[in-house]
């Protein structure tokens, strides 16, 4: 994702999806041939992008620019009409092209919400396998497992809750490094963060264990090597020569679950297979990466 704005963080440009959208459109020209042909489709697709703009448009109105209701409804309605009529005296043309337009909206419509609902699904199944890092850090004082030499990197998503991978280390291999970081990343609404004091907050949690608070502005790129290679400033002993950085990959399991139809979850199996890894998108080194499978059932 490539964003163009300082500005303006939804504003962005996505080469693949670029070129995916070129070859579409000639084939859209080369299978119709004719704009009359091609005229039905177009018209379902701008009536339709007309009518959802009104009624975006005066959801914000009321909820954003705080409107009073009626008059959103107001502004709905006047346009909305005019735009109505537009769109049923196009529906006629469905059956010669506008099926189209409402097939390419359909899929795009799944495939976004199967995500969505895949991955409050997958967190659901993970949540309750989540142990609070407080309590992690106490069941550690009291059993004092052994320690090996070296810096052992952990990356979280939720910051007060124990990495599965670090879980799946200890479980695996009874052991822990000397020094255990984990680092938790966030993505600001501003472009640029303008100091490191600003970007990364350190927390000694005692016991070798130290937490980090990683922050980056959209238009900045989230390597967490660069952030690592700060963190001795801030009192945190890496050992760069003896460092690893540890990540869970998860495998979805079919199960029978009211979360996801097994079709949405073939789907959303196949979307997780193909998206980037946490390593190519953290930019971590290839040699010091290590991933725990886990196997979780949605």
């Amino acid at each position: 994702v490539k964003h163009t704005s300082h500005s303006e963080r939804g504003q962005i440009y996505i080469p693949q999806i670029n070129w995916i959208l070129m070859v579409a459109c000639i084939a859209l020209v080369v299978g119709f041939r004719t704009s009359g042909a091609m005229a039905a489709a177009y018209g379902i697709a701008v009536t339709l992008t007309m009518l959802l703009t009104t009624i975006l448009f005066a959801t914000m109105t009321y909820k954003v620019w705080k409107w009073p209701l009626p008059l959103s409804l107001a502004f709905a309605a006047f346009f909305g009409i005019i735009e109505c009529g537009f769109f049923f005296a196009n529906m006629f043309k469905i059956f010669h092209g506008g099926w189209f337009a409402l097939t390419v909206a359909a899929v795009i419509f799944l495939l976004m919400t199967t995500w969505k609902a895949g991955r409050e699904a997958l967190f659901s199944s993970i949540k309750p396998s989540l142990l609070p890092l407080s309590r992690f850090l106490e069941e550690i004082q009291k059993k004092q497992p052994s320690r090996v030499k070296g810096s052992a990197i952990f990356l979280s998503s939720t910051v007060d809750a124990t990495p599965l991978a670090l879980l799946h280390n200890l479980r695996h291999n009874q052991v822990l490094h000397e020094t255990v970081i984990i680092i938790s990343v966030r993505t600001e609404l501003q472009a640029f963060l303008s100091s490191e004091e600003e970007s990364i907050a350190v927390e000694d949690l005692g016991n070798g264990f130290y937490k980090v608070n990683a922050r980056f502005g959209y238009l900045e790129t989230p390597n967490v090597p660069m952030v690592v290679s700060l963190l001795p400033d801030f009192g945190v002993p890496v050992n760069s020569s003896q460092m690893t950085y540890f990540l869970s990959r998860e495998r979805i399991v079919p199960c029978k679950s009211p979360r996801l139809s097994p079709i949405r979850r073939a789907i959303f199996s196949f979307l997780a297979r193909n998206s980037i890894s946490p390593a190519d998108f953290f930019c971590l080194p290839p040699d010091k990466v290590v991933e725990f499978g886990v196997q979780v059932q949605c």
